[in-house]
């Protein structure tokens, strides 16, 4: 199977920070579905933890690949915005190192208290940046 990834196929194509966005949105839920799916229908702990890891690895890439697509294009990308997912990048990176269970990996982007349908942080923040992306969950 072929991983799902933000990042573009060939040295030549840039991607737009919003597309970049958008591709890692749609890797992150194939990923939380696939994981929630392996654990709760194929009952498979290690193809859960594997797409959780994965999906993880998006973010902690994520800050880089929008700063290099910015700097190919010329374009800016507000620092604040930057910040932010530098923020998930750490919390991602975090537990990659330290969630032996999962229970950290799974519960990336999602706040206490949030509802299963309700979407997660990174959902939200794109929908701000670009208020034409809208949430699958919606």
């Amino acid at each position: 199977m072929v991983e799902q990834s933000p990042r573009p196929n060939s040295s030549t194509t840039v991607l737009t920070p919003e597309i970049i966005l958008r591709n890692t949105l749609a890797a992150l839920n194939t990923h939380g579905s696939e994981a929630t799916k392996a654990l709760y229908v194929q009952r498979d702990v290690h193809e859960y933890q594997r797409r959780l890891r994965a999906r993880a690895g998006l973010i902690v890439v994520l800050p880089e690949i929008v700063r290099l697509s910015t700097r190919r294009l010329g374009t800016i990308f507000p620092e604040e915005a930057l910040d932010r997912l530098d923020s998930f990048s750490a919390q991602a990176n975090d537990a990659l190192k330290t969630d032996i269970t999962g229970f950290q990996l799974g519960s990336l982007l999602v706040p206490m208290g949030t509802r299963t349908e309700e979407p997660h942080l990174l959902e939200r923040f794109v929908t701000q940046l670009y208020p034409s992306v809208t949430s699958k969950k919606e």
